[in-house]
């Protein structure tokens, strides 16, 4: 099974929850320019706090997201 990246695996959360990134950053409190360099791996390790408010605004299990932000 290949896993996701954490860049993937947001994209895929954001469309099944049809969230935008605007929607995100929103819930968040996170900037759009931040959240578009992590989607698009551009930002390689994010802080555990900012993947604890994806986990939060996504209702997302965080091991599971800080898992593949490891994935590079």
């Amino acid at each position: 099974m290949v896993k996701e990246n954490l860049g993937e695996l947001l994209s895929r959360l954001m469309l099944e929850k049809n969230l935008t990134v605007q929607d995100l950053s929103e819930l968040t409190h996170i900037s759009r320019v931040e959240l578009n360099y992590i989607i698009i791996n551009k930002v390689k390790k994010p802080s555990v706090n900012t993947i604890y408010k994806l986990s939060k605004a996504l209702d997302y299990d965080y091991m599971k997201l800080y898992d593949a932000s490891l994935i590079v």
